[in-house]
């Protein structure tokens, strides 16, 4: 299934990361509710915004978008999961 926008919301640290150029993946931990957005789907883009932001906030500079290039499963260790070891989605953003 091709849907045209998979949105995903990112603390200011990891944004910034990012917009920086210094982050190419996000991750989303192996899950039921992440099974349902990425598995068997394709999008046309990701957009990425730093935390929640009103529409009449959302701006160049609390919003990156990127081409839809997959993902692919990693095993990562970090400290959000008391550094353990997690099996993850790694979304790529690379720019065209």
């Amino acid at each position: 299934m091709v849907s045209e926008i998979l949105y995903l919301r990112l603390k200011a640290i990891y944004f910034n990361e990012i917009k920086r150029g210094l982050k190419h993946e996000e991750y989303r931990l192996v899950c039921k509710y992440w099974d349902t957005r990425l598995k068997d789907r394709t999008y046309k883009w990701i957009h990425i915004t730093k935390g929640y932001p009103s529409r009449i906030k959302i701006s160049r500079e609390n919003c990156l978008r990127f081409p839809w290039k997959g993902y692919t499963i990693k095993k990562i260790t970090h400290q959000l999961w008391g550094n353990q070891e997690k099996e993850v989605y790694a979304i790529k953003l690379e720019r065209d």
